[in-house]
């Protein structure tokens, strides 16, 4: 018996090597990905591109910088602000169809990488993506783009940052538009109504493990991750494994499961701004039930649109997401 423990401990550690082995190969150990952000112009109310397609800038907010897309602001009379807000995992391309209707709508747009994914703000403690400290960022860009009041639009963990905004300032939000993840009070409630929909949520205690998540998903050349990109244009695919391969990276990503879950909160009051949910109602991570007990958590206007699709919507269903949200804001 012994033996028999003592041999399957040494192919645990020897597979466990051979796989640190295999990711650490295929790493960008000259942070090329950083050096490229690097040298994006700074931020200026007056940049924007010909046609109001997206531009990539760096825009300085409170101590950290973040990489952004933005769009727009070369109109001399915006018909409003729009903030977008990615989710793991991914960066603001997720968001290039948009950005460019929106702003061809008369937006000014900012969709910028947000804390962990933005090379200029990357802080590796697990206890700097509390809520409080996602939200506070999406506040600094807002102000950084001369933003007083915006609408905002998120999805998965962007929705999850972006109802905590809506919590916390709801007066600064003209709209909110959350895509995939129901308000928070209602996910809760779907639990207490019907427990084993918490098995939905099983693989977020995964990516709470130090260092293990990270070597199963670079492993084999970050085969979980392109595999999970399967549904993604390619140029998405590639700017996503560009910055994951980056030391780093993927532990400041994974680092909002492990720092942000702890500190979300759940309003006592309803939701007064107008919101719009966009679901798939295939997604395995979303009930029917959270997103129907989403009404008892509003007070007002609300809507609901649910699509024959699965997480990724915004790849998948590309024209109904963008036509959705611009009906909704116009």
């Amino acid at each position: 018996m012994k033996w028999t423990v003592s041999g399957a401990v040494v192919i645990l550690i020897s597979l466990t090597l051979l796989s640190w082995i295999g990711s650490w190969v295929f790493l960008d150990k000259d942070s090329q990905y950083t050096e490229t952000a690097a040298a994006l112009p700074l931020f200026s109310n007056t940049l924007s591109s010909p046609g109001s397609e997206a531009r990539l800038v760096q825009i300085p907010a409170g101590e950290w910088t973040f990489k952004a897309r933005v769009a727009g602001f070369d109109n001399p009379n915006p018909k409003g602000n729009l903030i977008l807000l990615h989710g793991f995992p991914e960066t603001s391309i997720m968001w290039e169809a948009l950005i460019t209707t929106a702003a061809n709508a008369g937006y000014r747009v900012v969709a910028f990488d947000q804390r962990g994914y933005s090379p200029g703000a990357r802080p590796m403690d697990r206890g700097a993506y509390t809520g409080e400290k996602l939200v506070s960022d999406v506040f600094a860009v807002a102000d950084a783009a001369g933003f007083e009041h915006f609408n905002l639009v998120g999805h998965d963990w962007g929705a999850v940052v972006g109802w905590q905004t809506v919590f916390t300032a709801p007066e600064r939000i003209d709209r909110f538009t959350a895509l995939s993840i129901p308000h928070i009070s209602a996910i809760a409630e779907s639990f207490e109504v019907e427990p084993d929909l918490q098995s939905r949520s099983a693989y977020m205690a995964f990516y709470w493990l130090p260092w293990l998540p990270e070597l199963s998903l670079s492993a084999d050349n970050f085969k979980a991750l392109r595999d999970l990109y399967a549904d993604h244009p390619d140029h998405h695919t590639a700017e996503y494994l560009a910055l994951f391969r980056e030391h780093g990276a993927l532990t400041s990503a994974l680092n909002w499961y492990r720092g942000g879950l702890s500190s979300i909160v759940q309003p006592s009051m309803k939701v007064a701004i107008p919101v719009q949910f966009i679901w798939g109602k295939n997604d395995p991570v979303t009930s029917s039930l959270a997103v129907d007990l989403q009404h008892n958590y509003m007070a007002g206007p609300f809507e609901i649109t649910s699509l024959d699709a699965g997480h990724w919507i915004m790849e998948t269903h590309t024209d109904a997401v963008v036509d959705a949200i611009m009906t909704s804001l116009d």
